[in-house]
């Protein structure tokens, strides 16, 4: 029984990253304070690491799993970035020429790896998990103030 459970913990942490998604906006929507969104981007990052590991101990990897991990992230990722990006500007301001050159390599990057690959490629070395974690670490920073309207 305990396996079993273990074993379906990978999808629960998941679908917490798939609807941790919507932190910023429930916040926002519902007057909630925006410390609730901030709080869920370390958890996140958290059940980033965690669902890989704890699916590779179980053996429960599936090609399935594994999509829905990066779909996962993606979602986390493309929710928090566009809330900032709409809602902090004034905090970012000076920064639109790095983060429209941010864009255009990762959006390039994305078509050679769907004509190479036919498919997003993840990458897993050290570079890009310093890269993610100083990107999760922005959209914490961030996540704590008060949007502008």
């Amino acid at each position: 029984m305990f396996n079993s459970d273990v074993a379906r913990l990978p999808w629960a942490l998941i679908y917490f990253r798939s609807l941790a998604a919507l932190g910023p906006w429930l916040c926002l929507w519902q007057g909630w304070p925006y410390e609730i969104a901030a709080v869920l981007v370390p958890l996140a990052l958290i059940s980033d690491i965690l669902d890989g590991k704890i699916a590779r101990a179980t053996d429960t990897v599936t090609e399935l799993l594994r999509r829905a991990d990066g779909w996962a992230d993606n979602a986390f990722v493309i929710s928090y970035t566009v809330f900032a990006l709409i809602y902090f500007q004034q905090d970012i301001e000076g920064w639109w020429g790095w983060i429209l050159a941010l864009a255009a390599f990762r959006g390039f990057r994305a078509i050679i790896d769907f004509a190479k690959y036919g498919r997003g490629s993840a990458y897993h070395f050290y570079s890009a998990k310093i890269w993610g974690l100083a990107y999760y670490a922005w959209l914490f920073c961030l996540s704590q103030g008060t949007p502008h309207d």
